[in-house]
């Protein structure tokens, strides 16, 4: 199933930041614990080089996750997710077209030649794309938009490829 899009964001309004007193990494303080899941480390490039994996958990891990805070939640069936427009991927164009031409063999020529592919779509309609969004830090630029849905769910945002042939 599909999360779905949250237009009444105020619900997380308990977890954004004030100004003047930003956001500790893990969130607001005044939890009992807390948990940071973080992305798999590639093997080292060289003897003091990591590379952690950015924006994609295996569906793998993200499924065990789920199910482990699955059970200590009273609502696992509605549940809040945050979608980071950090990169600008999520709105199609320049950016976007940055990250998938990177990814293709052929990257330098997409650069300095003709594109072999459409320019790449945002990956939500337009009344998603200009919607409300969750502000976590007044310092510096954490915009999400906001989803619920059961916690099974997790991940499956319903964004559209970035192009056709190329999956988001």
């Amino acid at each position: 199933m599909v999360l779905r899009p949250v237009s009444d964001v105020s619900v997380a309004d308990w977890l954004v930041g004030t100004p003047g007193k930003p956001l500790d990494d893990l969130g607001p303080a005044g939890f009992e614990a807390y948990v940071r899941l973080l992305h798999p480390v590639e093997a080292p490039a060289g003897p003091e080089e990591f590379m952690q994996v950015l924006g994609h958990l295996d569906d793998a891990i993200l499924l065990d996750a789920s199910e482990h805070l699955a059970r200590h939640t009273k609502t696992p069936d509605e549940c809040y997710f945050g979608l980071w427009d950090g990169f600008g991927n999520l709105d199609g164009g320049d950016p976007a077209n940055f990250l998938i031409a990177g990814q293709s063999p052929d990257w330098l020529g997409r650069f300095y030649g003709e594109p072999k592919q459409p320019t790449a779509v945002a990956a939500f309609p337009p009344e998603i794309m200009q919607g409300p969004r969750v502000g976590l830090d007044h310092t510096r630029p954490l915009d999400h938009i906001l989803f619920a849905g059961p916690l099974r769910d997790a991940g499956q945002w319903g964004a559209a490829d970035y192009a056709l042939g190329v999956p988001r």
